[in-house]
């Protein structure tokens, strides 16, 4: 069972006023200081939102959304084989005064995530779609985002397994990113067909065999073969009883296609991870975190 401790340790809300997609903007900022084993009472400092890597607060998933969300405090400190997660939810209950009260916010939570005990998925990591500009989108994004967390998770003994479709059955949408077929020729990740897997409780039954709990969702794309393959994470959470996995989703780790702007594809991606996080489905855990995981 996976151990959680909750961002109300110590947090901050960030409201970022002036709308969506990471806008530069006043911010207004609520404190909350608490006194725990894992912080000194004192009052937080706000991050600096332009600072772009892993130590200054930074979380383009987040600011994107244009959305409250939590953040643990300067004192806070992140142990081995912890991840960071987050989950909108709409309103507080006060269990003194049994009443609702709307606080609309992403709220964030410290698990025990043990790296022999996680794999991370990766959907449909095509170079040869019939549309040139999403095989380009997608190269693109393999590189920035993709490779790093997949070196990350080889590095940590994190099993890794990528899904497409098998090249004897169909013509295109088969073959994946070169830099991704290297690992895949050298050992170091798997490469499944989902020809393999129409049954999605086969999959469920080797990863329990391996011991694995817990699922971390990234690819191509966002808003439907990462939901809806045989191995998608809608069906791992209706084929493994809702309980047996603990599915995840890095936002920034996948792309949405519904438009030639950015801004609408982002704002899809977000809606997503947003709506499958508030269902309960899979929580988010940003590329940042992951990195720092």
């Amino acid at each position: 069972m996976i151990s959680k401790r909750k961002c109300s340790i110590a947090w901050i809300t960030l409201i970022l006023s002036l709308g969506l997609y990471g806008c530069k903007s006043d911010i207004q900022v609520s404190s909350i200081t608490e006194k725990s084993e894992h912080t000194e009472e004192k009052e937080l400092i706000i991050a600096d939102l332009q600072k772009n890597d892993l130590g200054g607060g930074y979380n383009s998933f987040l600011e994107s959304t244009g959305l409250n969300y939590e953040v643990f405090g300067e004192g806070f400190q992140q142990e081995k084989e912890e991840i960071i997660s987050y989950s909108y939810i709409y309103y507080d209950y006060d269990d003194k005064l049994q009443q609702y009260s709307t606080n609309p916010r992403y709220s964030c939570t410290v698990q025990e995530m043990p790296y022999e005990k996680t794999a991370l998925i990766i959907i449909d990591p095509w170079k040869d779609s019939p549309f040139e500009e999403i095989n380009n989108a997608v190269a693109k994004h393999v590189q920035d985002y993709l490779l790093p967390i997949i070196t990350h998770a080889i590095d940590n003994d994190i099993c890794v397994y990528i899904f497409t479709n098998n090249p004897e059955t169909i013509d295109y949408d088969t073959k994946i990113d070169d830099s991704l077929q290297s690992l895949v020729d050298n050992n170091k990740v798997f490469l499944y067909y989902y020809d393999d897997y129409v049954i999605p409780k086969k999959f469920v039954k080797e990863l329990e065999k391996k011991n694995i709990e817990n699922l971390v969702y990234t690819g191509y794309s966002t808003h439907l073969c990462v939901l809806y393959r045989n191995t998608g994470l809608m069906e791992m959470y209706h084929s493994n009883g809702h309980n047996q996995l603990n599915l995840y989703i890095i936002p920034e780790a996948t792309l949405a296609y519904v438009a030639e702007s950015e801004d609408i594809n982002i704002q899809m991606r977000n809606d997503v991870c947003t709506m499958l996080s508030q269902q309960g489905i899979a929580e988010i855990i940003t590329w940042e975190d992951f990195m720092r995981y």
